[in-house]
């Protein structure tokens, strides 16, 4: 039986010439590491080669497959996770963001990045063709919605959009064929059940917290308010604003900008931005908080929701964010971000304003004259 083999040690000058290099390499590379990681990037190409200071945007989408531009060129192949992305090494200025994809409503955005920070954003994409499941009083055997009363599929109701599941239709108006739909019944009685005041609806006296607590938030008795997620929507007026109720370590990072000049902020976010900030703290309707020189920030406790000139008849939360909102105007039902940096986006969801709208069980739906129909945010199989 052959000795097994054995690799002799290296000789003792050989293991400090190793040591002693890797140690240079080491202390080569470091500081090169912590440069990088604090932001600094070498301009390479640039007339002058020069170490320069560089932020990053995170970028969070809701599709998967969604393209992500930043100044109009694509990012590729930095995901963090699914529907996330980290664009690191930008200079500081103002860069704009769009989000888009094949069948989706294109979100746009300019937003401004600072040396050695992340600025923080989430899009959203809706489809650009109505996304609905239409639900009928009658409905075929495999659970299919019966239309009845219709010669051909253009004459449909919603023949605007497109259906997430299969539908079949008859000429005949007969329902011996056809069983009933439980689901048809159950919301009849619920729509039946809505009792909506008139607006604008009128608000009893508020007040204002110290701007010095830890706790933003400002008291209401609006007669029609939205809350979730220490957010809360309500109505002043003719506007609907969106108020933030909970501790300042958990408040979103969109209520918040870098503290700056209002000059800078007007310039970097919008003039709506900084007149929000500039008011005086004892006249104001909205709590501000300075969130001190570790994080450099102030922040509000309330966004105005732009209505687009058009008069709200309704709003909710989009199901399952509290960032979106659903908003019933004159033109028709929209999905808009609370987050109103630069501007705030507008999707339209549903382009007939003729309609009632409520959330239910987690479900967007619609009554449209005879029939009702649930609202999909995602692309139809």
């Amino acid at each position: 039986m052959s000795a097994a083999y054995h690799m002799p040690p290296l000789e003792r000058r050989h293991r400090t010439v190793f040591f002693y290099l890797l140690l240079f390499i080491f202390l080569c590379v470091m500081p090169l590491l912590i440069l990088y990681a604090n932001g600094y990037r070498f301009q390479l190409f640039s007339e002058e080669p020069v170490l320069v200071l560089t932020g990053a945007l995170y970028i969070a989408t809701q599709v998967d497959d969604s393209q992500i531009f930043v100044d109009d060129k694509p990012v590729q192949n930095t995901r963090f996770f699914r529907r996330a992305t980290y664009v690191q090494g930008l200079l500081p200025g103002i860069h704009q963001v769009h989000v888009q994809g094949e069948g989706l409503q294109t979100w746009v955005k300019n937003l401004p990045v600072y040396e050695q920070m992340v600025t923080e954003v989430a899009a959203f994409t809706i489809p650009e063709i109505p996304q609905v499941r239409p639900i009928t009083s009658y409905r075929s055997l495999d659970g299919q919605p019966v239309f009845l009363g219709y010669e051909s599929v253009v004459e449909l109701p919603f023949a605007f959009a497109s259906s997430t599941v299969s539908v079949t239709y008859s000429p005949q108006i007969a329902t011996s064929s056809w069983e009933k739909n439980p689901e048809f019944t159950f919301l009849t009685e619920r729509f039946t059940e809505l009792d909506r005041p008139a607006w604008p609806v009128e608000e009893l006296p508020r007040f204002r917290f110290a701007t010095t607590s830890p706790q933003l938030g400002i008291a209401t008795t609006a007669t029609s308010t939205v809350l979730q997620n220490n957010i809360a929507l309500l109505r002043r007026g003719d506007e609907v604003v969106a108020e933030y109720r909970g501790t300042l370590r958990s408040i979103p990072y969109y209520f918040c900008v870098p503290s700056a000049p209002l000059a800078q902020i007007a310039s970097h976010y919008g003039q709506h931005v900084a007149d929000a900030l500039g008011v005086d703290p004892a006249a104001a309707t909205t709590t501000l908080f300075e969130r001190g020189s570790w994080f450099g920030q102030t922040c509000r406790s309330e966004i105005r929701l732009d209505r687009k000139g058009q008069t709200v008849h309704w709003f909710d939360f989009v199901p399952g964010s509290r960032d979106l909102v659903l908003l019933q105007l004159d033109t028709g039902l929209y999905v808009t971000e609370i987050d109103d940096r630069s501007w705030q986006n507008h999707q339209l969801l549903y382009p007939n304003p003729d309609i009632t709208v409520i959330v239910e069980g987690g479900q967007v739906i619609v009554q449209d004259g005879d029939y009702f129909a649930e609202l999909s945010l995602e692309l139809g199989s």
